[in-house]
């Protein structure tokens, strides 16, 4: 229900345009409602990690593609997108899911570390490792938006 009355408040933000139908009195008072009672149900902060995920995604994507040789420089995008997450901010509830993503990352750039450093016999597990945490960051997400296996975009074509 308070889901719902926020999407119902996202919809209706007190903004018409001439023409358009007018929200109900006191919709952005809904949706203000619903986000002091939970920050973790906010719409904009799910749209933030959103982003910085199909970036992190589509970074991830090229670095997989990239000789061993030339992924340094894929290395590097890659840890530029981690700093911006750990910048990150995010209300007391979403601490956990954020931890769970910052291991993600940080499993992901070792793993290419080490296949940079010709150590490929360790390198999968840091993947695995990864996999595990993003697996961890989806059900937190899932857990605290309310929404069944909430994942991330996909990467872009």
């Amino acid at each position: 229900l308070i889901f719902g009355l926020a999407i119902f408040g996202l919809i209706w933000n007190g903004e018409s345009k001439k023409g358009d139908i007018a929200p109900p009195p006191g919709a952005g008072l809904v949706k203000a409602a619903v986000d002091a009672v939970d920050p973790c149900k906010k719409t904009e902060l799910w749209a933030k990690w959103d982003a910085l995920l199909g970036k992190w995604e589509d970074s991830v994507t090229l670095a997989g593609q990239t000789p061993r040789m030339a992924v340094a420089d894929r290395i590097a995008a890659l840890q530029e997108i981690r700093r911006e997450a750990v910048a990150f901010e995010v209300p007391g509830c979403a601490d956990g899911a954020k931890i769970h993503l910052i291991k993600h990352m940080t499993g992901v750039i070792d793993g290419f570390l080490l296949f940079l450093g010709k150590e490929e016999y360790a390198s999968p597990v840091k993947f695995e490792e990864a996999k595990a945490a993003k697996e961890m960051f989806l059900q937190e997400r899932a857990r605290i938006t309310g929404i069944p296996r909430a994942a991330p975009l996909a990467p872009t074509p």
